[in-house]
């Protein structure tokens, strides 16, 4: 019973940090876009409102996983990491996850190319859109999983079985990724409009994609714990 009870502990607590960390990027997204949208940032300074972007989201995503999911769980790769572990192995550990985020910034980058961003043609833009959207996709991952290559494979081979929060981090990641793609069908269109220039239209998707797909992780977070109540 006492076993029973320190695990229902644990899985809530898990719940309680999986909510807290993307019903904060889902709010500040939601109040991001509008001010984006009302004094033009993005149409009048593209490369600087991204690079901003990127940085705004990755500070998020540090100081809500630190302060709201390592210093309250002791199962994250990090927490073990971090403890009873020589400093080089520590530093080994830190240079190969921030390789795996440049990976994603080189593969994002190769496949705006490949699906029609200009080549020799705004390629500081299409660079600091790869970094924004691995900020907003892979970051969260490599503060998680962090060196673990065998789990990154698996989880981009799609081979195994998932945990939750890599169903939860693949479903929020899925959907900035397809935001971003469908952000794109606006720019060949012959409306002359200023938030046409690439790659103002697919930020802009990749925001509303991180959105709906944080809001909708956040709210099958809030189900389970609204049902637990109703039981008691």
């Amino acid at each position: 019973m006492h076993r029973k009870s320190i695990s229902s502990q644990k899985e809530t607590r898990k719940c309680n940090n999986h909510r807290l960390y993307y019903g904060a990027n889902f709010a500040v997204t939601v109040v991001l876009l509008p001010l984006l949208v009302t004094f033009d940032f993005l149409t009048n300074y593209v490369i600087l409102t991204i690079r901003c972007l990127s940085a705004f989201f990755a500070t998020l995503n540090f100081v809500v996983f630190y302060f709201g999911v390592l210093s309250k769980s002791d199962n994250y790769d990090w927490a073990t990491i971090s403890s009873n572990v020589k400093f080089s192995r520590k530093v080994l550990a830190v240079v190969r996850t921030t390789l795996i985020f440049f990976l994603s910034v080189f593969l994002f980058h190769s496949a705006a190319v490949l699906l029609g961003a200009p080549f020799f043609e705004s390629v500081t833009e299409t660079f600091d859109f790869s970094i924004l959207l691995s900020v907003l996709t892979v970051l969260p991952g490599c503060l998680y999983f962090g060196p673990d290559t065998n789990r990154w494979l698996r989880l981009v081979l799609g081979s195994g079985s998932q945990s939750d929060w890599e169903i939860k981090w693949l479903q929020s990641g899925g959907t900035t990724i397809v935001g971003s793609w469908f952000g794109a069908f606006a720019i060949p269109l012959d409306w002359d409009r200023p938030w046409q220039v690439w790659p103002v239209s697919c930020v802009y998707g990749a925001l509303i994609g991180h959105s709906v797909g944080h809001f909708y992780v956040w709210v099958s977070n809030t189900k389970p714990k609204i049902q637990n109540r109703k039981h008691v």
